[in-house]
């Protein structure tokens, strides 16, 4: 609630004289009510028969309910009760609000004397600020000419008809039909009864204050209107042009129409635009000035109704102009201007949200008085709405990310005898939580093991636990951080408390979501088990994650909760705990918050206070911490680190949760709480209450800056840089700051001498400070892109139709298997980027152009009928269909005739026709992983088939097969994989199976050329082979650009790649490297390949025959036997089928690669 102390509250007054003996509060519509108030420049609102006006949501249902001041207004007839309320200029404090009641009748002939008597009797001074419209307000007869020419009519003396004259007679030197003042120049009350400030000797004359402000009704005179009030007193104003056009126009001037920024003009000097002038389009033609014009009031015009908009804009401090452009994108132009930024990012987000002071004794008993004379009437619900703050946290995305730059970096921090702790701080406390978890997917991708395996290998203690805690995502890290607080005897009731109390819905969604999948169990199930009474309660109600989040306020609403509070706990014997659970566990935040206040205007405790002395445990601590989260959630996290900290010892787990969850939401805010609390930096407690290297991670996660010395910089970091928008200053040490002697940024990098250091950042962006090491081993140059979680696009029953691969290889050239080929378009030029041309491919099986899938389940229908089978009935139809016509067919069969079409064949045919018949009745995905599945499964693997399944397929058919296994085996691939090989070859596979290889067709022979001289240095040119580095490169380098590696490689090698890796590897490892590069080099003359293995010698393996077949029959088949018939002749694959195989099997082998 924003402290309402420094503005005063304005006062409600009633332009007449008193009628002795008639009641204050009964007015007629004539008479005019002006709002006064004792701080300068204060912006004054107010609401009439609404709710308390709200400077920040004037509109509610789409009807204006708080209207700006901006002067004296009328009411209409019948019961009025009007509000004001007085906010500072800067909108950060507010007065209280201040409210009368009128009884206001219509205007008679007998009441019109009053307001003469008035306006021409007593002075009055007021003091506001005057800006926007009104359009609620009756302002019909403000400054109405007839009005005064009525009066005028009426028996009067001297001094009331030259008043009235004034309205009318013109003055000299005026374009203004009489000395009209609306607005004085040294205050911003708007003056609409006045006449210009004289010397008059009549002491009755009644002149303008010292200051300027107020107005002033004057009373007789001998001398003539325009000898006396010319030339005007410089300390009162006249009317615009503008605002003369609507004299002019209409004889009326709308309260709204006479809004005037006199005073801020002078003071700044700036010429405002004409806003009434305002057409739908701008003037353009090279008129600049009216350009901009427009531009400004469009801008003012877009704040006044957009919220978010007027809060976002009116919070920094901004310096000049750096720049502006206009830009013309289609139908639309796109304006940017940059400023300079002047404010301080580190101060504390000033809390807009304004909350009604309690009202003053006198006043209460005025309320309570009137409120008597109130109609019967239900008084409608006071509907506000509350700001969202901006929260800032300290770690924020890295700039310059290289997934598996620093991937590779901490690797090698891990690598051989002892760990290089700095490196691994560096890169874990400066990346956002999203670039941890790229990294997380590209280390096991690159190097098929688990970072967090390692990790925990070679950390420990609490610096093992942060670092862990930071290589998760945040909802998993809560999930298991509860998991952990409910497992084994006891429970940790805290962190069920702050979780529970301080995320969203969707958060806890998530969190509840999470916990099902890591542990197959309930989350509220778990809950209910480990705790009891009403703390379980709201335990549960929590867990739901059902909160209402709107930032509406219903007034009325909260003093109706504050009651029934009040009413469940201190009004009665013992406490009705039930109703503090559905308040405190349902209304939203921002209505909580109304409900708190409102609750200390009904009791004479806090809420807090009410809380403790109600009840006890961990029901209380849990309402507490509800309590204090929605009243300030950094402030609750600031009092959470200080009880982690304080006293002998420290609570290691509630500072790493704490810090690893709210470092990038809100951290800024909690360190600014801490410091208001408890007089000290929070990072100054962290550094006395913790040590090593575990201290050097809190820091860094808090923003400070700490002296690093890593040994392993990842490519494309400059050492310690960090981007200006990657953290915010925040308070500093300068005792923590170490520099080293910054070296030359502009010295090229060569892959043999150490990177050169930038020169370290100012030190009010917090930073790492490294040292420069020599590198041990030579840095890879590529950058490939970060890869998101593959997505499977297709379900496993609806994608039949194959995806083109990569690597087309033209028909009428062989091809070498060793040598790539280049784009023919560049005439043997090699430039140091280009973009490999895309070749179609083509199947042997198509869409079949009559296809009737109730005419094809009929026929399959009667096949199977009766006696016997009619095979080639039924591979008369499967070998002409394409996949995604056979999925229609098996739906028909079930519509037609209630039957599985699968188990219907499997039970009619057998041998190598009934796996043949299977394999095209499924999707690909499900056949791929029965396949991967069944070479696993028993005694012995199959390592052919996993390496011809995982190194030939896309990214997104990798991820498909993947969820597939998992849904039909209840297993993941992953894990079988693991538990089914061992040393490199499963950490090549492993990598194989998380599908993030690039996929683009961008080569970039700088790149390739460096990739080339990494896998020579690791394996011909050193003792030994480091087959991490082959598995880095060959599983994550794009096909286009492994071809170019490949051509260079042979350009520094008296081997081309495939005898490299003959050379120094064996074994399966041999087997898996080797599909990669023949893949890479030539897919379709690997798979002639295949079938060549699959058919030679005695006996056929029909397992690879049929795999091959049905995965490549409707993509590339056509390619395939023009590469099988060019390696091994003798009548091509058709005629090596015929031979091999026999009957119904080998008729439709031949319909599927096109030779029946």
């Amino acid at each position: 609630m924003m402290p309402a102390v420094a503005v005063m509250p304005p006062t409600i007054v009633p332009l007449r004289n008193h009628q002795p003996g008639g009641p204050k509060t009964k007015l007629d519509t004539n008479t005019y009510i002006e709002l006064r108030t004792e701080t300068p420049y204060a912006k004054l609102f107010f609401s009439v028969d609404g709710p308390k006006p709200n400077p920040f949501q004037t509109k509610i249902g789409g009807k204006e309910v708080t209207h700006k001041y901006v002067g004296p207004f009328t009411l209409k007839p019948g019961r009025r009760e009007l509000m004001a309320i007085a906010v500072s200029r800067d909108g950060l404090h507010e007065s209280r609000v201040n409210s009368k009641t009128f009884i206001v009748e219509e205007a008679t002939e007998s009441n019109h004397g009053n307001f003469d008597d008035f306006w021409l009797a007593a002075p009055l001074n007021s003091r506001s600020s005057s800006h926007l419209d009104i359009d609620s307000v009756d302002l019909s007869k403000l400054n109405d000419y007839n009005l005064m020419k009525d009066y005028n009519s009426s028996p009067a003396n001297d001094v009331k008809s030259k008043v009235r004259e004034a309205w009318t007679k013109p003055n000299s030197g005026s374009k203004i039909d009489g000395p009209i003042n609306p607005v004085n120049y040294n205050g911003t009350q708007l003056n609409f009864f006045g006449v210009p400030a004289q010397l008059g000797s009549n002491p009755a004359l009644s002149q303008v204050s010292s200051t300027g402000v107020g107005f002033s009704a004057y009373g007789t005179s001998s001398h003539d209107f325009n000898a006396t009030y010319g030339p005007y007193n410089p300390n009162t104003g006249y009317f615009t042009e503008q605002m003369l056009k609507k004299l002019e126009s209409g004889g009326k001037v709308e309260a709204g129409d006479v809004t005037s920024h006199t005073v801020h003009e002078q003071r700044l000097a700036i010429e405002y635009p004409d806003v009434a002038s305002k057409s739908d389009t701008s003037p353009g033609n090279g008129q600049w000035k009216e350009q901009l014009d427009y531009m400004y009031i469009s801008l003012i015009e877009h704040a006044k109704e957009a919220a978010d908009f007027r809060h976002e804009i009116g919070q920094p401090k901004m310096g000049q102009v750096i720049s502006a452009t206009l830009e013309e994108d289609k139908d639309v132009y796109h304006f940017l201007v940059t400023f300079s930024k002047e404010d301080k990012l580190n101060e504390t987000v000033p809390k807009l949200t304004l909350h009604p002071s309690t009202p003053k004794k006198a006043e209460r008993k005025l309320s309570s008085k009137l409120s008597s004379i109130k109609p019967n009437v239900k008084p409608k619900d006071e509907i506000d709405e509350e700001m969202v703050l901006a929260k800032q946290g300290t770690v924020k995305p890295w700039a310059g990310f290289d997934a598996e730059a620093d991937a590779e970096a901490l690797r090698k921090a891990m690598k051989g005898l002892g760990t290089d702790e700095d490196t691994i701080i560096q890169v874990m406390g400066t990346r956002c939580n999203q670039q941890r978890q790229d990294i997380v997917l590209k280390y096991k991708s690159i190097f098929g093991k688990s970072l967090m395996a390692d990790l925990a290998s070679e950390l420990s203690g609490n610096l093992c636990n942060a670092v862990l805690a930071l290589c998760q995502p945040l909802i998993e890290y809560d999930a298991q951080q509860l998991r952990k607080a409910i497992k084994g005897l006891g429970t940790d009731e805290d962190v069920l408390v702050e979780i529970f109390s301080t995320r969203t819905n969707n958060e806890i969604k998530g969190i509840v979501h999470t916990y099902k999948t890591l542990f197959g169990r309930d989350l509220e199930n778990d809950i209910v088990s480990d705790t009891s009474g009403n703390f379980k309660k709201m335990l549960v109600a929590l867990a739901q994650g059902s909160r209402d989040e709107a930032l509406t306020v219903n007034r009325t609403r909260a003093r109706e909760d504050a009651e029934e509070l009040y009413k469940a706990g201190e009004e009665k014997w013992g406490t009705d705990e039930s109703r503090f659970n559905v308040i405190l566990a349902s209304r939203s935040a921002a209505q909580l918050r109304a409900v708190f206040d409102e609750y200390s205007k009904v009791s004479k405790k806090d809420i807090e206070d009410a809380i403790k002395s109600e009840m006890s445990g961990d029901l209380r601590r849990i309402m507490l911490a509800i309590v204090r989260s929605v009243r300030s959630t950094p402030g609750y996290f600031a009092k959470q680190l200080h009880k982690a900290m304080k006293g002998a010892g420290t609570d290691d787990h509630t500072l790493i949760r704490i810090i690893v969850s709210r470092s990038e939401v809100d951290m800024v805010q909690i360190k600014t709480e801490f410091q208001k609390y408890y007089k000290q930096h929070l990072s100054e407690y962290v550094r006395d209450d913790t040590s090593g290297d575990y201290r050097k991670l809190l820091l860094i996660l808090l923003g400070e800056i700490v002296e690093l010395k890593p040994k392993y910089v990842a490519v494309g970091d400059s050492a310690g840089s960090i981007d200006n928008e990657a953290a915010l200053p925040v308070e500093t040490s300068p005792e923590v700051l170490v520099e080293d002697t910054p070296q030359n940024p502009d010295t090229p990098q060569t892959l043999d001498t150490p990177q050169t250091l930038d020169t370290p950042q100012a030190l009010d962006t917090p930073q790492i400070l490294e040292t420069a090491h020599t590198l041990d081993t030579p840095q890879t140059l590529d950058t490939p892109q970060a890869l998101d979680t593959p997505q499977i696009l297709e379900t496993a029953h609806t994608l039949d139709t194959p995806q083109t691969l990569d690597t087309p290889q033209t028909l009428d050239i062989p091809q070498n298997l060793d040598t790539p080929q280049k784009p023919t378009s560049l005439h043997n030029i090699e430039p140091d980027y280009w973009d490999e041309p895309e070749t179609k491919h083509e199947g042997t099986v198509k869409d079949y152009k009559d296809f009737n899938p109730t005419g094809d389940a009929e026929v399959l229908r009667k096949a199977m009928k009766g006696l016997g089978t009619d095979e080639k009935a039924i591979t008369s139809v499967y070998g002409r269909r394409s996949a995604a016509q056979r999925r229609v067919i098996v739906d028909t069969y079930k519509t037609m005739f209630g039957k599985d079409l699968l188990k219907e064949l499997k039970g009619e045919l057998g041998g190598s026709l009934r796996l043949l018949v299977w394999a095209l009745t499924v999707s690909r995905f499900e056949f791929d992983a029965a396949e991967l599945r069944k070479a696993m499964k028993g005694l012995g693997t199959k390592e052919s088939v996993l390496v011809e399944i995982l190194c030939t397929r896309t990214n997104q058919e990798i991820a498909a097969i993947s969820q597939v296994y998992e849904s039909t085996f209840g297993r993941k691939l992953e894990d079988d994989i693991a538990s089914e090989t061992s040393g490199h070859f499963r950490r090549l596979l492993v990598s194989l199976v998380q599908g993030n290889r690039d996929e683009s067709t961008r080569v970039d022979m700088d790149k390739a050329r460096a990739d080339a001289k990494d896998l020579y240095e690791a394996g011909e040119k050193s003792w030994g082979t480091d087959e991490c580095r082959f598995n880095v490169i060959l599983v994550s380098r794009s096909p286009a650009h492994l071809r170019a590696v490949f051509t260079e490689y042979s350009k520094l090698s008296k081997k081309n790649i495939l005898k490299a890796i003959r050379s120094e590897m064996s074994g399966d490892l041999h087997t898996g490297m080797s599909t990669i590069v023949k893949c890479v080099q030539n897919k379709t003359g690997y798979f002639a390949e295949r079938l060549y293995d699959s058919m030679k010698g005695l006996g056929t393996d029909d397992d690879t025959l049929i795999r091959v077949v049905v995965s490549r029959c409707e993509v590339d088949m056509l390619e395939i036997k023009t590469q099988f018939a060019r390696k091994y002749g003798k009548g091509g694959l058709g005629k090596w089928i015929m031979d091999d195989t026999s009957g119904d099997y080998r008729d439709l082998l031949l319909m599927l690669v096109g030779e029946k």
